[in-house]
This record gives structure tokens, C-alpha cells and sequence, in this order.
């Protein structure tokens, strides 16, 4: 008797192929999860994950994604860590990292995931003055992160043979000035067009190049109306509560909290979440220095310089504009805003895809958010004072 098979149908074929891709995703980030920061295991970010392995509404093949967020949100942990774990999962996905070197201002570093270690020297080839640090598979090149990330494009789309669906970041993109915004405008304008056609001879070999830019600096609100829908833009945002409770237990940082204030532990991860808001390089500096002395350094410096700048401009009415900014951010006066995009106090929220669950709290409006809570209560507590004021008073503010 002849053996019938039955050919699945259409229906079918997406529906195992949608099922084989949510599999990938779960393993993705189950691995995600074992690997340690510099603050303890990696927590959450399964939202921002998901959406930048789907490749659906951010990382999509041919375009430019401007991912910004604020300082210290997690924006290059969480794409290290997510090249590691699409790397040991076999995803078929890889997940190329450019950054600037500590080390070295002039130069840059490219990691590459296992599946480009054998094209190491032919990479470096392309590059200019560039070498390979075998133990970590590390190019280091003298050519900028933008130079990097255009040849690695040309490169994957004329010498790659197999398809297979590639994702270049470059990491922490200088926008703090108007020579930085100036030549992230021009990359950006002159490599949509070259992404999106580098994209389409890869695509005739099956797969697909995408690039995340990822940058923490609040004036790049100001290219958004330049550069337009030639290239998307995402917002990344610091931890949710529970994941940030989660990693305030790892460090143990509540406890020091506690100590330091005589309160309870619980009473020490609500100061910390109205101090940090989910984000996790404020939790770490906290812990390092010792709440008083970060919100000395890290806040009321920051806004001292702030006030001093503004003095002159705003004159008497400087302390009720900043009672205003306090009270609703998206309230404030257009040049007090700008003044804090240019410090980092505020990020321009509104018109970006948002990748991560955004909380409904007082310091975060609808188009512009205070990058940590910490500047919400310091900016409430001076403008009540009409001058500079102590970290004693900013505790006092928060815990109402």
C-alpha cells in the first residue's frame, strides 16, 4: 500500500514557524537572564527583547533605528547581553556591538559573535588601522564607530555567502553638542539610503541587515524634525518596580539605605525607587557613595549649574518657572526645557516607538520625563526655597 503524505497547508506552515520563533525568543532570554552585570544577574527587559528579536517594529531590516533613553537605563547591557545569549542560542540572529574605546578616545572596538570569528581578519582587513584581540574576538580600529558600522554593512552585503539576519549597534552615539549632533545628522541622512540598498543585495541571499544606534543624550530631540521618518526612532526606559526591586535585593542596596536613615527595608526600596526610578547605574553610584553624597554630586550639582545658568535670562520669575517644571514637566517653559534636554534632567518622551513599559508616575509626562525622580524632588524642594538647598532637604521632599 502506497504512502500517503499529506502536505501541510499554508495556514500551517506560518503557524509552526510562528511557534518555532517564539521557542527561539523564550530561549533568548531564558539565557539572557543567566548572565551577570556588574550589579548582579541581568533582570527583565523581556519587552525591549522581544520587540528587537522580532524585528517587527524596531531592528528591521534596511532601516536605521535612533534608540535613546536616559542615562544609564541600560541600553548597551542590555544589547551586550542579548548578543551573547542570540550567539549560544544559535538563533540566527547576530548581534554585531561597535563602541568607543575606554582606553583609548581615537579608537573603537567591534565584538563579534561566534558565527563572524572566522571572518576576524578579513573584517579587520576593510578596517582602517585595525587589529584583532583574539581573547575576546575584539577588532580595535582607529575608524570611527559610524566608519565601522558603514563597513561592516558593505561588507556582509557583498562578501557574506549565507543569509542570515544581522544586527549592527552602535553604541552611545556622541549627540551632547552641536558638532556631535551635526555629524550624527550627516551619518545618518548619507547611511539610510546605503542600509537600505546593502539590504537589498543581502536579502537575494536570504537574510537581512538592520542598525541600532543607541545614545543617551537628550538633544537628540533636536534631529528628530531634521532627519524625519528616513530612519526610526525608540525609546528605552529604566527598569519597571519590580525588576528594579529585584535588583535592589541582589546589591543589597536597601539595607544600606535602611542603616543609613533608620527605616525599614521596604521604606528603603521606596526612597531608592523615588530617588532612582528603575535606573540601574543611579542604583549602583548610590551604592557606591552613599545616598547623601550622590544626590550632592550626581543631582544638586547638576542643577546648581542649571540655575546659574538661567539666573540671567529668566530673573525673578526663574524660581516660579522652576516651581511650574516641577510640578508638570510638559507645563514648563519651552527654554527651560531646553536648558534641561541640554544638562540630561529631562528626555522628550513624545513620537518614539516605546519599547519598554513606561510607569505612571508624577515625574514622567506625557511628552517629556524627568531621567530620574531625584530631579523631580530636588527641582520641587529648591523652588520652594528659592535657593540652593541640601541633600536633607531632597529626602525630606521624597518621602513626603
Amino acid at each position: 500500500m502506497d504512502t500517503i503524505r499529506i502536505r501541510p497547508s499554508p495556514e500551517e506552515d506560518i503557524e509552526t514557524s510562528r511557534i518555532e520563533k517564539n521557542d527561539k525568543i523564550k530561549e533568548i532570554i531564558s539565557r539572557m537572564h543567566s548572565y551577570r552585570t556588574k550589579l548582579g544577574f541581568f533582570v527583565d527587559r523581556e519587552f525591549e527583547a522581544r520587540s528587537i528579536i522580532a524585528g517587527e517594529d524596531i531592528a528591521v531590516g534596511g532601516m536605521i533605528t535612533v534608540l535613546y533613553g536616559p542615562k544609564g537605563c541600560g541600553k548597551s547591557t542590555l544589547f551586550r547581553v542579548l548578543s551573547r545569549a542570540a550567539d549560544q542560542a544559535g538563533s540566527g540572529l547576530d548581534v554585531l556591538v561597535v563602541e568607543r574605546s575606554e582606553e583609548a578616545l581615537q579608537k573603537a572596538l567591534l565584538y563579534l559573535p561566534k558565527s563572524f570569528r572566522g571572518l576576524g581578519e578579513s573584517i579587520a582587513g576593510y578596517l582602517r588601522d585595525s587589529q584583532i584581540s583574539p581573547d575576546r574576538v575584539t577588532i580595535v580600529s582607529t575608524s570611527t564607530i559610524f566608519g565601522i558600522a558603514f563597513t561592516l554593512a558593505s561588507y556582509i552585503a557583498s562578501r557574506l555567502r549565507r543569509g542570515r539576519r544581522v544586527l549592527i549597534v552602535a553604541d552611545e552615539v556622541k549627540a551632547d553638542s552641536p558638532e556631535h549632533l551635526s555629524n550624527f545628522r550627516q551619518w545618518l541622512e548619507s547611511f539610510a539610503n546605503d542600509i537600505a540598498e546593502y539590504n537589498r543585495i543581502y536579502s537575494e541571499k536570504g537574510g537581512s541587515i538592520a542598525v541600532i544606534a543607541l545614545t543617551s543624550d537628550a538633544l537628540i530631540k533636536e534631529l528628530r524634525d531634521v532627519v524625519g521618518r528616513k530612519v526610526d526612532w525608540a525609546l528605552m526606559w529604566n527598569l519597571p518596580r519590580n525588576a528594579f526591586e529585584d535588583l535592589i535585593s541582589q546589591i543589597g542596596s536597601h539595607h544600606r539605605v535602611a542603616r543609613e536613615f533608620g527605616i525599614s527595608s521596604e521604606e528603603a526600596k521606596e526612597i531608592l525607587w523615588k530617588l532612582a526610578g528603575g535606573n540601574p547605574r543611579a542604583l549602583g553610584l548610590i551604592w557606591e557613595k552613599g545616598v547623601m553624597k550622590w544626590l550632592e554630586d550626581e543631582v544638586l550639582r547638576n542643577l546648581s549649574d542649571l540655575v546659574e545658568e538661567l539666573r540671567k535670562p529668566f530673573g525673578e520669575k526663574l524660581w516660579e518657572e522652576l516651581e511650574r517644571a516641577s510640578n508638570s514637566i510638559d507645563d514648563a517653559d519651552i527654554d527651560l526645557k531646553k536648558a534641561m534636554l541640554r544638562k540630561n534632567i529631562v528626555i522628550y518622551i513624545a513620537g518614539a516607538d516605546k519599547i519598554s513599559e513606561m510607569p505612571r508616575e508624577q515625574w514622567i509626562g506625557k511628552k517629556y520625563a524627568y531621567q530620574i525622580p531625584a530631579y523631580h524632588y530636588a527641582l520641587k524642594t529648591m523652588a520652594k526655597k528659592s535657593t540652593d538647598i541640601s541633600p536633607e532637604e531632597v529626602i525630606k521632599e521624597t518621602v513626603g
